[in-house]
């Protein structure tokens, strides 16, 4: 299923405590639009504040909702509750994506490289009606992860 990624709203790159990084790494942040997660109360308050400002602009943001990326790893990881917690809150809906690897039959310094596929799911919209926002977000994950599940199985199928 092919989607134009170009149609999608562009996520700006701002300069806060949290991802005012020195060096290149904070050029990489800024230039991509990380918004890494913080520690410490205050700046998580302003992280959170500087993400619903982003949805509400109608910008979109990326959150791995497995928590990290697990570097050459070919299927979706276990999720976590964070990104769905962001588009409850801020009543947007989740655009479902993950990334697989497979061999490319090429090996260059004694390692296989790796072609990479991006899957990109149906979005999944925030509940409506008198549901409570735990609930809502279960929900979500869970959409979430039958649809990850449904596209991995079909592509372990083919092969």
């Amino acid at each position: 299923d092919h989607r134009d990624l170009h149609s999608f709203p562009t996520r700006r790159s701002s300069d806060l405590d949290f991802n005012n990084q020195k060096g290149r790494l904070g050029e990489y942040m800024r230039a991509f639009g990380i918004l890494p997660f913080p520690s410490g109360h205050r700046l998580v308050r302003r992280f959170n504040d500087a993400v619903s400002c982003y949805l509400k602009k109608g910008d979109c943001i990326l959150i791995f909702p497995e928590q990290s990326e697990w570097w050459g790893y070919d299927r979706p990881r276990p999720l976590k509750s964070g990104a769905f917690y962001y588009a409850v809150k801020n009543n947007v809906p989740v655009q479902p994506l993950f990334i697989t690897c497979r061999d490319s039959g090429r090996i260059k310094n004694g390692v296989e490289k790796k072609y990479f596929d991006v899957h990109i799911a149906e979005r999944i919209p925030v509940i409506e009606g008198d549901v409570n926002a735990h609930d809502k977000i279960r929900f979500m994950k869970e959409e979430n992860r039958r649809s990850w599940e449904k596209i991995y199985n079909s592509m372990t199928n083919l092969n």
